[in-house]
């Protein structure tokens, strides 16, 4: 800034184009210095290592044609608004090259801040749309409790209210888009076919994660254990013969060869 200054002033019979041309070069000084901002603020905000390539390679191409634009306007090296913008090159070059490590980790956490919130914002969005349809859908199916949802399954089926072991149960669970919701004890049952809604329910696992979809709510779950059982149409027990039961959990049930043989899930919540 010094240099600019101390530089002389130009003479006082320079022509009209000389103030022309100064008047243009003020106005390539103030593009240089706006671009150079620019590709400051880009570098400094990026949050992944190859954005911050992007960015460096931005700087250098911006560096190029600014200095390639101070030949064309400036022929005379010695020229002081040249020698200003050259300073501001040089030291923004310099501040990249010596930037601290700091820099580049607080821009990528406050990234991962900011899509962490974006994606949350789009879930619940995403959310609260699945809500209103289900409570749609409720509406128009008596008895419909809600849907029981596994994603890595690929199971999504309505759960219907009824009976323990009766025509009803069957019933529901002979429809399509229909599983048995069945008050047991101290847990519920919820019962289909496996080339219907529970189509996949083999694929569960301890640990895999479900949700139970009841119009207003959405009951977040996680499956406790997953086995091969017998269903002794009073109740539901392993392959030794012990009952099945958890409280508060639903336990999701589904046949594997024949109607004796199924396939057992315990859902608690998550």
């Amino acid at each position: 800034m010094s240099k600019a200054k101390n530089a002389p002033a130009p003479l006082a019979s320079e022509s009209q184009s000389a103030n022309d041309r100064k008047s243009g070069s003020a106005k390539l000084i103030v593009t240089a210095v706006c671009l150079l901002v620019a590709c400051l603020c880009l570098w400094a905000n990026n949050k992944m290592s190859t954005k911050i390539q992007e960015s460096s390679a931005l700087y250098e191409n911006t560096k190029a044609v600014a200095e390639a634009s101070l030949q064309h306007s400036f022929p005379d090296t010695g020229n002081k608004e040249a020698a200003l913008v050259g300073e501001l090159l040089a030291t923004a070059e310099t501040n990249l090259a010596t930037a601290p490590q700091s820099v580049f980790e607080q821009a990528r956490e406050a990234s991962r801040l900011c899509d962490a919130d974006i994606a949350s914002a789009v879930a619940e969005y995403a959310a609260a749309q699945k809500r209103a349809s289900v409570k749609t859908e409720m509406a128009s199916r008596p008895g419909m409790v809600g849907r029981f949802v596994i994603p890595s399954c690929g199971i999504d089926v309505a759960t219907i209210s009824s009976p323990a072991d009766t025509a009803q149960a069957q019933a529901i669970v002979d429809a399509a888009d229909s599983a048995a919701y069945i008050p047991w004890g101290d847990c519920v049952l919820i019962a289909d076919h496996n080339h219907q809604g529970f189509r996949g329910l083999t694929g569960a696992r301890a640990g895999t994660s479900a949700q139970f979809l009841m119009g207003d709510t959405i009951e977040n779950l996680v499956c406790l254990s997953a086995f091969n059982g017998k269903n002794e149409r009073s109740t539901l027990t392993d392959n030794i013969g012990t009952p099945v039961s958890y409280p508060g959990a639903y336990i999701t049930y589904t046949c594997l060869d024949n109607a004796y043989n199924v396939r057992i899930c315990i859902w608690v919540p998550a």
